[in-house]
Parts: C-alpha cells; sequence; structure tokens
C-alpha cells in the first residue's frame, strides 16, 4: 500500500468520493437516450435525475449527524460500498423503475460519502491547510461531473448507457484506500442511546421539504399551477419540523443540538451558501437560453460555454483554498461573494452587445469567482464548529445548496418569463432583454449575499479544533 500521511490519505479518500458523488450531475447527458430505451416520456424520464436529489435531500442531514455520533469512516465505509452496488443496479436495471430505484439508492449513497468527505477533511486539516483541503476536495467533484459527461457522450452513441453506470461502479471503492486513516478520527463508543424518534422526524421533514420542491402534478411545472400539491406538502413539513423540534427538547441525548443554529458565523455561512448557489444554479439555468434563443447558435455552442464555467469553477475551487490559506483575511469571503454577484451584473449588461466569443471573459471570470467563494464558504461551515457536530455542518452545507438551487431556478424562470411570452421560442429580443434582466437580479441577490458573508468572514486566531499533525 503506498505509504501516504493521515492527512493525505483522509484527502484522497475524500476527493475520491466527492469525484464519485458529483458523477451524478453527468450522467444528466445520457436521460434522454434511457428514455427512449424505455419509451417513457419527457416527464416521467425526469424521475431518473430527481430520484437521486429527492432521495439525497431527505437522508442528507440524518446521515450527517449519524457520522458524527457514529464515525465517519463507518459511514463512508458503508457509502462507498452502497454506492457501488447502486451503480452495479442501475446498469443491470430491467426497466424503467429498477433504474429510479437504483438512483434513489445511489442518492443515499451519495449522501453518505459526500458529508463524511467534508467532515473528515476538516477534522483533518487545520486552518492553516484546510481552505486547501476544501479545495481540492471541491475541485475534485467539480472534475467527476465534468468527466462523466465526457465518459457518457463519448461511450452511450457505442456502447450504451448501461455501460457508463458499469464503468462507475467500482469507482467510490477506490477511495477505501484511504479509510484507516479516517477511523483516527472516529469518535469512541457511544455513551447514551441513539435518538432513533428525532431521526424519524427528522427523516420526515426533509421527506416532505424535498418532495414540496418538485413538481409532482398535473399541469404546468409551477408552483402557481400545482398549489393543490404544493401546499399540503409545505404544511406536511413544517407539521413534522415541529414535531422533531418538540422532540428534541425533551430527549436527554438530541440527535442535532439546535443550539447550533444560535452560531451567527455557521448559520450565516450556511444562509449565504444558498444564496451563492442559487444565483450559480440560476445562472447555468439561464445559459442555455442566451445561446439558443438569443444568439441563435446550435446547442454544442451551450456546451462549450457551460464547460468553460464548469473549468474555471474547478480553478477557482483551489485558488480560493490557496489565497485562504495563506491570507486569513477577513476580506476574503465578502470580496468572493461580490465578484460573482458584479461578474453576473456585468454578464447581463454586455450579453446583448457583443458576439459570442465576446462572453467567455465574463465566463471564465464567473467561474473563478463562484469556485473561490464556495471553498471559502465551505471551510467556514465546518470550521465553524465543534469536531463533533461536523457532520452535522457537512449536511446543512448539502441542505443549503439544495434549497438554493430550486430557489435560483424559480428566480431565473419567473423573471425572464415576463419579457418571452409562453411558446415563443423564436421571440431572440425578448429572450435576450429577459436574460439580461434574470441575471442582473440573480447578481443583485449574491451582492446582497455579501452581508452575510461579512458576518461569516474567517479571522486570524488559532483554530481551537485544530486536528493533531499528521505523522
Amino acid at each position: 500500500m503506498l505509504k501516504l500521511s493521515d492527512q493525505r490519505a483522509v484527502l484522497f479518500a475524500a476527493g475520491v468520493g466527492n469525484f464519485a458523488v458529483m458523477t451524478a450531475f453527468g450522467i444528466s447527458v445520457i436521460v434522454p437516450t434511457i428514455s427512449a430505451d424505455f419509451g417513457v416520456d419527457v416527464n416521467r424520464a425526469g424521475l431518473i435525475v430527481n430520484a437521486y436529489f429527492l432521495v439525497l435531500t431527505a437522508v442528507v442531514l440524518l446521515v450527517g449527524r449519524l457520522g458524527d455520533l457514529l464515525g465517519q469512516s463507518r459511514v463512508y465505509l458503508v457509502g462507498a460500498i452502497l454506492l457501488a452496488a447502486a451503480f452495479l443496479l442501475a446498469a443491470l436495471a430491467r426497466d424503467f423503475w429498477h433504474l429510479v430505484l437504483a438512483r434513489a439508492i445511489q442518492g443515499i449513497a451519495a449522501a453518505m460519502v459526500y458529508t463524511a468527505a467534508l467532515a473528515a477533511v476538516g477534522h483533518a486539516f487545520g486552518v492553516g491547510r484546510r481552505g486547501r483541503a476544501i479545495g481540492i476536495l471541491t475541485m475534485a467533484g467539480a472534475l467527476g461531473s465534468l468527466a462523466t459527461t465526457a465518459l457518457a457522450s463519448a461511450v452511450t452513441p457505442s456502447l450504451g448507457w448501461r455501460t457508463v453506470f458499469l464503468l462507475l461502479t467500482p469507482l467510490g471503492l477506490v477511495g477505501l484506500v484511504g479509510l484507516p486513516s479516517l477511523r483516527r478520527f472516529d469518535p469512541g463508543p457511544l455513551t447514551h442511546r441513539l435518538d432513533l424518534g428525532g431521526a424519524f422526524w427528522l427523516l420526515l421533514t426533509f421527506t416532505f421539504f424535498a418532495l414540496s420542491l418538485n413538481h409532482f402534478h398535473d399541469g404546468p411545472e409551477s408552483f402557481v399551477d400545482g398549489w393543490t400539491y404544493h401546499v399540503p406538502m409545505h404544511l406536511a413539513t413544517l407539521a413534522s419540523l415541529a414535531m422533531f423540534v418538540w422532540w428534541e427538547g425533551r430527549v436527554k441525548a438530541p440527535l442535532i443540538d439546535l443550539g447550533q443554529f444560535r452560531n451567527r458565523r455557521f448559520s450565516a455561512a450556511v444562509v449565504a451558501n444558498g444564496i451563492a448557489h442559487s444565483t450559480m444554479m440560476g445562472s447555468f439555468f439561464l445559459l442555455p437560453f442566451l445561446v439558443e434563443r438569443g444568439f441563435g447558435l446550435p446547442t454544442a455552442q451551450t456546451g462549450v460555454l457551460l464547460m468553460t464555467l464548469s473549468a474555471c469553477n474547478t480553478v477557482g475551487s483551489l485558488l480560493g483554498g490557496v489565497i485562504l490559506d495563506r491570507t486569513r483575511s477577513p476580506l476574503l469571503a465578502p470580496a468572493g461573494i461580490m465578484a460573482l454577484g458584479l461578474g453576473l451584473c456585468a454578464l447581463g449588461l454586455v450579453a446583448p452587445f457583443v458576439p459570442f466569443v465576446g462572453l467567455f471573459p465574463v465566463i471564465g471570470f464567473l467561474g473563478l469567482a463562484m469556485g473561490g467563494y464556495i471553498t471559502v464558504n465551505n471551510t467556514t461551515i465546518v470550521g465553524a464548529v465543534a469536531p463533533d457536530q461536523r457532520g452535522f455542518a457537512s449536511g446543512m452545507e448539502q441542505v443549503s445548496r439544495h434549497l438554493g438551487h430550486s430557489v435560483g431556478v424559480a428566480l431565473a424562470g419567473a423573471v425572464m418569463s415576463l419579457w418571452v411570452a409562453a411558446g415563443a421560442a423564436q421571440d431572440a429580443t425578448g429572450y435576450m432583454a429577459g436574460f439580461q434582466a434574470a441575471v442582473i437580479a440573480l447578481g443583485a441577490v449574491a451582492l446582497a449575499g455579501a452581508v452575510f458573508a461579512t458576518a461569516h468572514a474567517p479571522r486570524r486566531r488559532p483554530d481551537p479544533f485544530k486536528a493533531p499533525a499528521a505523522d
């Protein structure tokens, strides 16, 4: 076995795990092929993607906290094995619903691997090196998405979509090489009974929450048209949350210490995370409309633009960590999200007046700003809590991320629809104006997020939770 320091082994395991988790985004490229193979329509085909994210959102906070209580290495081990099994089940799926089930299992596994990976990195690296480590972890995830997109695009036409899942099957298991080092940060045996009642109410809360953000109803996919579905789901979410809070207040050893939300630095970082991801996903949603409906260019050009954004995001992730570790500047977080907001506003202002190639410098800047800020933000989230709460913190990072995604797409779509009439696919002027207004609105949201970034900006002070130096 390779002679790696414990820190490097933890980072290797976490990086491979995050790479495997983020392959889910690349899978989207083969959904049309899968839907044609199984003979399902577009709406039903969406379950191939939604099953993964619904289940992930429902369980991520629970499995993150279980990692704190039972050990991140145990959660990572089960998650990695489950992820490999789920990829294999997807490759062997006999019908559409078997594939949806496999994707749901992938969601559970991804939640386990991701929360364990981020929490383990938070344990293994102190302030002076944590930013760079989380930057590498974030970069590995971005590379997972990019690599899977490329793999699926190259393999599917000749070997079929099942081959993609088959090739991904052993991926998560590679990270088990670093498992012995992860065990160094596991807690001792539990001194109390696990709060199964709290786990039940928490799982129910996030199940209803995840369902409320999706349009499993007849008619147009909007919250207004599907109010008879969404309102009951929202009410069920609130009722389950109230029961969870009541239950946690009466047990001696609660699953989650709700007092963590009184930690201003942690809470502000979680809110800022949702804001940043809402602007990111909103811009991802808008760019294809700009390229294909505004400029009238083919889909391949959209791919080039989005790949550029993702590539710069990858570079920005690592740079953000390096700069954070070297400077520890309290201005870094506000500057990062302000750069993101200003970049979005600049994109909205120049898009109608430049040729297509003129978009690339602004897109590159946006990618760097996105990656850099998310690294700083994630470092803050795991560093703002005690070591025995880092799995919970990792889960909250994921919850705020996916909530931000949903809000960002809804906001972007709502603003653009004010300028583009329904079904007006050829209205290039309307799409240009709608894109401009929507992306500037997203930029304004990001600039407002600078308030939260300022509240949780890191200070130059010793890390009281710094892990012991590696051998």
